[in-house]
């Protein structure tokens, strides 16, 4: 499967997995219960990995939240059914057979787009972190940061927050675009879902752009914004003035991948700027002739 356009890389994985697994349903749940899955079960995933239910139960115990197991259970059960957890294997010692779970990458996926509805800076923090924790085994940080920045470089970058709005763009726009209603009215159907990312191929180079190729434009977009925000937030302050801000730079300087991105960019940005001044160029001789 091939997109109409040179991209920044291939999104077909990405929006097929998106689509199979319905990360674009709205998530059914109230900002109580959503706080829950941050606050008790993300934030648990990060730090311990794979957990049940009994663990849940012991630590909103250990931390003074009186809850009683068999109230535990069910909220865990909700989040399971709607995607937001899935089965995982555990290697250490089980208790009576229990089961073990992770946050999917759906939950993963609901966490960033509804990153308001908590603290914006906290969920930040723990995005930053997850995209350390699962850097190359994720859906959405395989293919919206792996291919860009070394494991390094995301150790380094401080922008938390600007990471995160990125990878809220990202994911917004893919939403989007998925729920985007066919002519007559009809949301698009798993069969012509497939049918037209396999037609993206084969349409002709001034045709309507397809489905994949449209998610395509909108997440590039966003990378080439994340890329000169980045740029523009380390070039601020004066070289040498912050120790860190200077760590950042060497190490972006010395990252293949970060580098690769950047030289992709900049060229868009030098052929665009002469197109412009060519178009103004041309403006101002066709307004010389009357």
């Amino acid at each position: 499967m091939k997109l109409n356009i040179s991209h920044f890389m291939d999104y077909s994985r990405y929006i097929l997995e998106i689509y199979k697994h319905k990360f674009y349903e709205k998530t059914i749940l109230s900002n109580h219960e959503f706080e829950f899955f941050y606050r008790n079960i993300v934030m648990w995933a990060l730090n311990n990995g794979p957990f049940s239910v009994y663990q849940i139960y012991s630590n909103l115990s250990n931390r003074g939240q009186n809850m009683a197991y068999k109230n535990v259970h069910p909220k865990l059960q909700k989040l399971y059914s709607l995607g937001l957890l899935e089965g995982a294997e555990y290697h250490g010692r089980s208790i009576h057979g229990a089961k073990y779970y992770k946050v999917s990458s759906k939950g993963w996926f609901n966490l960033i787009a509804n990153a308001s509805l908590i603290n914006f800076r906290s969920v930040a923090s723990s995005v930053m972190k997850a995209t350390k924790k699962y850097y190359s085994n994720n859906i959405i940080f395989s293919t919206l940061v792996y291919p860009y920045f070394n494991s390094k470089s995301i150790t380094l970058i401080l922008e938390e927050e600007m990471l995160l709005d990125y990878l809220i763009n990202c994911c917004q726009s893919t939403v989007d675009v998925i729920l985007t209603r066919e002519p007559d009215g009809r949301w698009i159907s798993v069969n012509n879902f497939m049918g037209l990312i396999r037609s993206d191929s084969e349409a002709p180079a001034d045709s309507t752009p397809g489905l994949e190729e449209r998610i395509a434009q909108a997440i590039d977009g966003h990378i080439r914004s994340f890329v000169i925000k980045l740029i523009l937030s380390l070039s601020k302050h004066p070289a040498g003035k912050y120790s860190y801000l200077s760590a950042i730079s060497s190490q972006l300087a010395s990252d293949d991948k970060f580098m690769n991105i950047f030289h992709k960019v900049e060229k868009e940005f030098s052929t665009n700027i002469k197109h412009i001044k060519l178009g103004l160029k041309r403006r101002s001789v066709t307004k010389g002739c009357f």
